[in-house]
């Protein structure tokens, strides 16, 4: 029985641990017209690498439609990002393309 109640407990702790992992708005997007970093437009941060990528994939569609060309434009989604210093950088534990 007492292995049955820590196994339960481990279980609870791990679902509550896991839950909590990555539910605040930790990834914010980078997005690069012409691949200019200096000219870079922001995303509001979002909760998950798959928001940020779907925010980059509608920058990518509103600047096609509008007519612009996007061959050259870059982009990255950023994790638990900070900044932007006094040299306007931002650093961030992870990033993604």
């Amino acid at each position: 029985m007492k292995i049955i109640l820590k196994l339960a407990l481990i279980g609870l702790s791990a679902v509550i641990f896991f839950s909590g992992y990555g539910s605040s708005n930790d990834w914010q997007g980078f997005y690069y017209p012409g691949g200019d970093s200096y000219q870079s437009i922001l995303s509001p941060q979002v909760a998950s690498y798959a928001a940020c990528k779907a925010w980059i994939n509608g920058m990518e569609s509103a600047r096609e439609q509008a007519g612009q060309n996007i061959y050259y434009d870059e982009y990255e989604c950023g994790y638990k990002c900070k900044g932007p210093s006094v040299n306007g950088l931002y650093t961030c534990k992870e990033t993604k393309e």
